[in-house]
């Protein structure tokens, strides 16, 4: 009997181990243009300096140290694509590993520059072209097995020869 019953308890927790997060489905209609994106490659004279971080309910302050911090090209297709992660907010428990995107063009994910927040969350692109950019950053911390906080969005326009300091927080 004992051994059943372990053999029953190996198996719901092998069965339970399998269990992914349910995916959100999102649409996307607005197309990609690869050349709407390009501008990211380019370098020019503009700087976005940022601190990425999240108050927890204790008062607490959690930064993404050591996270990576991506910069994305502002396009039709970007903004419809993140505006429906974030649920038009600048804030998501639920990043885009959680939803389900349609259609999800590969290309879109290597249109972007990335850089790692130092140890207070602070970030700096150099070089980069006047436009409009989404800076994204996620901020994540642990409560005993509970993943908390979640991912930060914020649209972000710079001109040539500016710098632009951002705060991305929640």
């Amino acid at each position: 009997m004992r051994f059943t019953a372990c053999l029953a308890l190996l198996a719901s927790l092998a069965l339970a181990s399998c269990v992914t997060t349910p995916q959100r489905k999102l649409s996307v209609a607005a197309p990609w243009v690869q050349s709407d994106a390009e501008f990211i490659f380019k370098d020019g004279s503009a700087t976005i300096t940022g601190q990425a971080f999240m108050r927890q309910q204790g008062g607490g302050v959690v930064t993404a140290a050591g996270d990576q911090v991506a910069l994305v090209p502002y396009t039709a297709y970007a903004e419809e694509r993140l505006r429906g992660i974030y649920r038009g907010g600048e804030f998501s428990a639920h990043d885009e590993a959680h939803v389900a995107v349609y259609p999800d063009v590969a290309d879109y994910r290597h249109f972007k520059r990335q850089t790692t927040a130092d140890s207070t969350g602070r970030f700096t692109f150099k070089n980069i072209t006047a436009g409009r950019y989404f800076i994204i950053a996620k901020v994540e911390w642990l409560v005993g097995n509970a993943l908390q906080g979640g991912s930060l969005k914020k649209l972000v326009v710079v001109r040539q020869d500016q710098t632009v300091d951002v705060i991305l927080s929640q």
